[in-house]
């Protein structure tokens, strides 16, 4: 192989640690966070959560281990499982905003609106092509 000069074996510890996830102890991924606004998070839905999505506890579990986690896949060609998550204004399930990651590309957009997962697919075909 190559070699522009240095060590090998420091070239690949360099790489490995480029591929890590870094600042994951980071005090905002391990301390309890609160939505601005006193909004609270009203389902996250996903096709493995079914039709009405994962929804919060309404009281909170004896367990903290039980507290309700919703999961979405990210790919790492950048594409990512269709996900909507509904934040609102307690009460009022009207109120608030719809965050949507599209499947295909993995963008993610801000609705000020209710957003309908099966409706946001519905340009997708029913069956794929027949393939021969």
């Amino acid at each position: 192989g190559f070699s522009f000069g240095g060590d090998d074996e420091e070239a690949d510890e360099d790489a490995m640690k480029a591929q890590t996830w870094e600042g994951l102890d980071d005090p905002m991924f391990v301390t309890e966070q609160t939505l601005p606004y006193n909004a609270i998070f009203h389902y996250v839905w996903t096709p493995q959560y079914g039709e009405d999505g994962a929804r919060p506890n309404d009281e909170p579990p004896d367990d903290p281990e039980e507290d309700a986690i919703a999961y979405t896949y990210i790919f790492p060609d950048g594409s990512a499982e269709h996900t909507v998550v509904r934040i609102i204004t307690p009460g009022d399930e009207e109120d608030g905003w719809s965050i949507e990651v599209e499947p295909l590309t993995g963008a993610v957009s801000i609705h000020g609106d209710i957003v309908d997962p099966q409706d946001s697919l519905s340009w997708l075909p029913e069956e794929g092509p027949d393939l021969q």
